[in-house]
């Protein structure tokens, strides 16, 4: 019959000790990583408990203002537009010969 050679104690403690720093390396990565989820998940709550303290009729006047604040921009930049076309049309009368 076949029979199964006893493996060398020395190949087998050598593979031992890189399994063993193998499941050391894992640990410290979990670790690593465990400790980036945790903060990560502290950072979250921290942006939930502010956007939650934040009332929405705060949000809604804000969103009032910046929306006035755009329609007075857009109407000066309209405004500024008509005067340039008009000193655009002084300065080509001007050039004609």
């Amino acid at each position: 019959m076949f029979g199964v050679a006893e493996p060398d104690p020395e190949a087998l403690a050598a593979t031992w000790a890189e399994l063993e720093t193998t499941a050391a390396d894992v640990g410290a990565a979990l670790a690593h990583w465990r400790a980036r989820a945790l903060r990560a998940e502290a950072e979250a709550a921290e942006w939930r408990r502010r956007y939650e303290a934040s009332s929405s009729t705060d949000t809604a006047a804000t969103l009032a203002r910046l929306e006035e604040e755009n329609r007075a921009l857009r109407e000066r930049i309209l405004e500024a537009r008509a005067r340039v076309q008009r000193l655009l049309a002084r300065l080509q009368a001007l050039e004609r010969p």
